[in-house]
């Protein structure tokens, strides 16, 4: 990951990655260790990266829903993100994108 990171970084190329979980991994229960890993990895390497978990916690609290509503319940795609935990990520990664708020580590 640090060679990845710093062929990047020679090359000028600006780069962030996106942490997503699962619904198993939320409140109560804490982010997994693979999670929290990867967190002190980017943080103490300067990595930015968007932690999904928060901003779908978040989410949940304004709508005043379960994060469970975020994910699909069953089938082969079960615990991955239905239409509308999508529509939290495209929100989140276009505020991430927009001019003045790239390169920030605010929604971790």
């Amino acid at each position: 990951m640090l060679a990845i990171r710093d062929e990047l970084d020679s090359r000028g190329i600006e780069y962030g990655f996106v942490l997503f979980t699962g619904p198993q991994h939320f409140p109560p229960r804490e982010a997994s260790h693979r999670e929290q890993k990867l967190i002190k990895f980017f943080d103490a390497n300067g990595i930015q990266f968007v932690h999904m978990r928060n901003q779908m916690l978040e989410a949940s609290e304004e709508l005043g829903i379960g994060v469970g509503e975020f994910f699909i319940q069953s089938g082969a795609r079960k615990n991955h993100p239905n239409e509308l935990g999508n529509r939290v990520i495209l929100q989140v990664l276009r505020r991430r994108l927009s001019p003045g708020e790239a390169g920030t580590t605010a929604d971790h």
